[in-house]
């Protein structure tokens, strides 16, 4: 993995996404595009992905972020949760990767605000046992913990995209 720095700080317009997709596909800045210059990221995600012999496949979430965001959720009824979907280092371990690593968000460090609810986030590359192995942003080279690190748990991730490299079949 080649360790690419975002270049733009700054609050819902900052370039993390970027810097964190060509770091995990061993690009350079400037070979993604610029996700927050359009309106619709997936699509141009989805697009770079494929590109370089892999798919999107879903996501794994952090059970206990989704209950923090809908508080009442268990209150009446008890929610159903796909547990396959869930994120812990058993799922992690069961979906592929990029090279030994996934694309994963944080709550941004530098943005969080609980009067803002929780939708400043922060993306980094992590390995197979959730360790963020590469936060693209400069400042964050010594941080200790993500916000609410210690209650969520995970290291503070949030939610992991899952790419899986395409098989390519030969036809004799």
């Amino acid at each position: 993995m080649k360790k690419i720095f975002q270049t733009i700080v700054d609050a819902g317009k900052g370039n993390c996404m970027q810097a964190a997709i060509a770091s995990l596909f061993d690009k350079e800045l400037n070979e993604v595009p610029d996700f927050k210059a359009v309106d619709d990221w997936f699509h141009p995600m989805w697009n770079f992905v494929i590109a370089n012999g892999y798919e999107y496949t879903g996501m794994l979430y952090n059970k206990k972020m989704s209950i923090i965001n809908n508080p009442t959720c268990n209150c009446f009824k008890d929610d159903v949760w796909a547990e396959e979907t869930m994120l812990t280092k058993e799922n992690l371990n069961l979906y592929g990767s990029v090279n030994g690593f996934f694309y994963a968000t944080v709550l941004s460090p530098k943005y969080f605000n609980w009067g803002e609810g929780f939708t400043k986030r922060h993306a980094v590359v992590i390995d197979l046992e959730m360790n963020v192995v590469h936060d693209p942003n400069k400042a964050y080279q010594s941080i200790l913990r993500y916000p609410l690190s210690d209650v969520i748990d995970c290291n503070g991730i949030v939610d992991v995209m899952l790419f899986e490299k395409i098989e390519t079949k030969l036809n004799f």
